[in-house]
């Protein structure tokens, strides 16, 4: 699907940083990896090591705003947090703490709800593939 996606143009920076957000991180680390030419396994082990410059090198790689590379930089702390992130309340509680870890930049983000924290983030200037 991802390079179905890519092929047409619709493998977006919103589509992308929406499947962060909504903690589909399979399907972000695909697409990532689809916009960055790079292994999915290169991009877990970046997302796993959790580091803020490896974030940042990703999005310029995958061409994403710099924007995003503050939420790239959180999920592996958040997981280790989480005690079943796949189950419903573990997704429930990974969007929860995605949201507080960003309230600093974004104090008006709403709990709960993680497309308030996908429109600050979004929408992007150029959001085309």
């Amino acid at each position: 699907m991802v390079r179905q996606l890519y092929a047409k143009g619709r493998l977006t920076p919103t589509l992308i940083l929406r499947s962060l957000c909504t903690v589909k991180l399979g399907f972000f680390e695909t697409a990532a990896a689809q916009r960055a030419g790079v292994e999915q396994a290169n991009i877990h082990a970046l997302i796993a090591n959790g580091d803020k410059k490896g974030a940042e090198a990703l999005c310029k790689a995958a061409k994403l705003p710099r924007s995003v590379a503050e939420v790239v930089a959180v999920p592996s702390k958040l997981h280790a947090c989480i005690d079943d992130p796949d189950s419903l309340k573990g997704r429930e509680a990974f969007q929860a703490q995605l949201i507080e870890s960003c309230r600093a930049r974004y104090p008006d983000l709403i709990a709960g709800m993680p497309e308030s924290l996908i429109a600050k983030l979004a929408p992007f200037p150029s959001d085309a593939s």
